[in-house]
């Protein structure tokens, strides 16, 4: 238990003590008197040995190592010594009554706070300069002193029966009419609320520390006496370090010596001298034989230099040939790093890939590409194509333009180093589909298939478009990483996404214009809409059939135009829009519905994406590629426009250059077939 501040320890005499020990071991309040009962009687072993048959293991509260303190390093006054005046040690003091008896008359013990120590009997000489104080002025700076620690006492002690009285514990009320100059006021009070209370269980008076009064100290005569060290085991707390605050001082010589330190290792290190052997470069030594007298003297004939056209990209490059026809009298020895010839595959041609034999070229050699005049390169190339039936309209040239477009691709195909990969995507609206799913090495037998594979599109004017039959390899997006959500994604924007996800650095595309993207209903408003269509109205007979008649007539007047076109080697006019078309020629109008009822569910009306937010769309794309390949470095991107005579794209145009520019590429426009004549160097 805890023993509070200001706490009456009870004088019950031994016996009584132990047995109440004996009842209740962890009991503080009986041990603690039996100690203060063993000091008293000047048996300090006796008071260590009852606190150490304290059954508690861990550290004791701190008011309770303070009173034990106290007790057993307080020094035995002369009254309190056994064997004085003629008393054992066992009557050295008289018995709790009395003494509580004497001091109800005012007369203190020994171990009272008024009580004095009597003067030693041996003098020694006071200094001449020092006056020791009268009794009488003593007794009253004592009585002072008592009445003000008791006054404190008071007044501590109704502050703590309030707090107590606060949270419903049961306490005794202190009498208000005590006097605080009586030094028998804490005795008094308790009797004043205990009144049944027996004599010998009536309270001490408070043991409070006493201030030292160092004039007093210096006034007395004799030696001091010194209190007896303790030699108990006391379970005290341990108070744990405070380290103390690096001052002002410590912190610059801290910092001025690990300055100097620093120095004196680059001092160190300058002194530090790294050898490194030179290897000669190897030296190749001829012995020639010289003959002066056969030596001839061969008179070559200067012809002024002529410029030669440049080859097509289609054209092999040029072979520069040294040969020898008459003997050399120079000796060369023989080398040892002979290239060697690896053999990739028995078979060309049976592989996937279509790797063949390989005897030269490495995997990741650049390639120069001329991509209708836009000059650029790198290893991992991917050519872009838009097979729209927009790119065959008569104003861009028709058929045969579209031709000369694959031509041109074909031609930069054939001039890949066959190091370089590659990969063809052909795109139509929200429709792409690509050769490979990965670029793959520039060997002729996989430019072969590549051309192969490319070749039908828009190839027949009955099949025109991507077909069914080139979506057996689709383009699959990567959803979440720009703001257009893959299902949203079309035409250009969707076909150099998934080039930049082929891991390509250098992109080649030809679009036939700016396509808008539109961005799709909530799921929750399209299963609406298909669960409520609405109904839909009735056409007029008369109308759907004169509108029948209407494109019969169109479709008679179209083939007689494409046979006249063929007479004249021209290739069939394309049209894109056939109802606008019929309305061209007959000046009729498709039949309109009546009646019906409209879904009730109506469709929100949202923006389609902008220009500026299909550009940060391929930004983002770009750099989340870098990121997930590191080492790798950012796209290229080069766009050629194909547009028609005359036509006008407007701001579309600014469009396409901030896109190239953004991702490190070039723009260039063409119109006609004109503009696709030698573009790439071929006629």
């Amino acid at each position: 238990m805890s023993i509070a501040r200001g706490h009456l320890h009870m004088t019950l005499d031994q016996e009584d003590l132990e047995n109440r020990l004996r009842a209740a071991p962890a009991d503080w309040e009986a041990r603690l008197a039996l100690v203060e009962w063993h000091v008293f009687q000047g048996d300090k072993a006796s008071a260590r040995k009852v606190v150490r048959e304290s059954p508690d293991e861990g550290p004791l509260p701190s008011d309770v190592q303070f009173r034990i303190h106290t007790l057993l390093t307080r020094p035995v006054r002369e009254a309190e010594k056994p064997g004085e005046e003629g008393k054992s040690p066992g009557n050295s003091t008289a018995s709790a009554s009395d003494r509580m008896e004497t001091q109800d008359k005012g007369e203190p013990h020994a171990g009272s706070p008024n009580s004095r120590p009597p003067a030693p009997k041996t003098e020694a000489p006071e200094p001449p300069t020092t006056v020791a104080p009268s009794p009488e002025d003593e007794a009253t700076k004592e009585h002072s002193r008592l009445s003000l620690e008791n006054k404190e006492s008071l007044e501590w002690a109704r502050s703590r029966q309030k707090k107590r009285r606060l949270r419903g514990e049961k306490v005794c009320d202190l009498p208000e009419d005590l006097d605080h100059t009586d030094a028998r006021a804490p005795i008094k009070a308790f009797r004043a609320a205990v009144p049944d209370t027996p004599a010998h269980l009536a309270p001490a008076p408070l043991v409070r520390p006493k201030k030292t009064d160092h004039a007093v100290i210096r006034a007395r005569s004799g030696p001091l006496e010194i209190p007896e060290p303790s030699e108990d085991d006391l379970l005290l707390s341990e108070m744990p370090p405070i380290d103390r605050p690096a001052g002002t001082a410590e912190k610059i010589g801290a910092f001025t010596l690990a300055m100097i330190v620093h120095a004196a290792i680059v001092v160190a290190l300058s002194f530090v001298v790294i050898a490194l052997p030179i290897i000669q470069p190897p030296q190749l030594v001829v012995n020639t034989q010289s003959d002066r007298d056969q030596l001839i003297i061969d008179q070559k004939k200067l012809v002024k230099p002529t410029d030669k056209p440049m080859p097509s990209a289609a054209a092999p490059h040029e072979a520069f040939i040294i040969s020898s026809t008459a003997p050399s009298n120079m000796t060369v020895p023989d080398f040892e790093n002979k290239r060697t010839v690896d053999l990739v595959s028995p078979i060309a041609g049976l592989q996937i890939d279509g790797m063949g034999f390989s005897f030269n070229g490495k995997s990741g050699d650049t390639s120069d590409v001329n991509f209708f005049g836009i000059k650029s390169g790198g290893n991992r190339i991917v050519f872009i194509i838009d097979t729209a039936p927009g790119m065959l309209v008569d104003e861009k040239g028709g058929m045969f333009a579209y031709d000369k477009v694959k031509n041109e691709i074909g031609i930069m195909l054939n001039a890949l180093n066959r190091g370089t990969s590659f990969n063809i995507i052909l795109y139509q609206g929200a429709r792409a589909a690509s050769f490979r799913e990965k670029p793959i090495p520039g060997l002729p037998s996989n430019i072969r298939q590549a051309l192969d594979w490319m070749d039908p599109v828009n190839r027949t004017y009955e099949d025109l478009g991507l077909s069914g039959d080139y979506m057996a390899n689709p383009v699959v997006l990567t959803d979440g990483v720009g703001p257009i959500k893959a299902a949203e994604c079309l035409g250009y924007t969707k076909a150099i996404q998934a080039a930049m996800e082929m891991d390509a650095n250098a992109i080649f595309c030809i679009a036939g214009g700016y396509e808008t993207i539109r961005r799709q209903a909530d799921e929750e408003t399209r299963k609406k809409m298909r669960e409520n269509p609405g109904t839909p109205g009735k056409v007029d007979p008369k109308e759907r059939e004169a509108w029948q008649q209407a494109v019969d007539k169109t479709q008679v007047w179209l083939a007689k135009e494409n046979a006249a076109r063929a007479e004249k080697g021209l290739p069939p006019k394309v049209v894109l829009n056939f109802s606008q078309l019929v309305r061209e020629v007959t000046g009729a109008t498709p039949p309109r519905a009546v009646g019906g009822t409209p879904s009730p569910v109506k469709m929100p009306s949202i923006p389609p994406y902008t220009p500026e937010e299909i550009e940060q769309h391929l930004r983002e794309i770009s750099k989340a590629v870098v990121r997930r390949s590191p080492g790798s470095s950012e796209p290229s991107v080069h766009l050629v426009l194909f547009l028609g005579k005359g036509e006008d794209i407007g701001d579309q145009e600014e469009h396409f250059k901030r896109l190239t520019r953004q991702n490190h590429g070039k723009l260039k426009l063409l119109r006609g077939l004109e503009a696709l004549k030698n573009v790439t160097g071929s006629q």
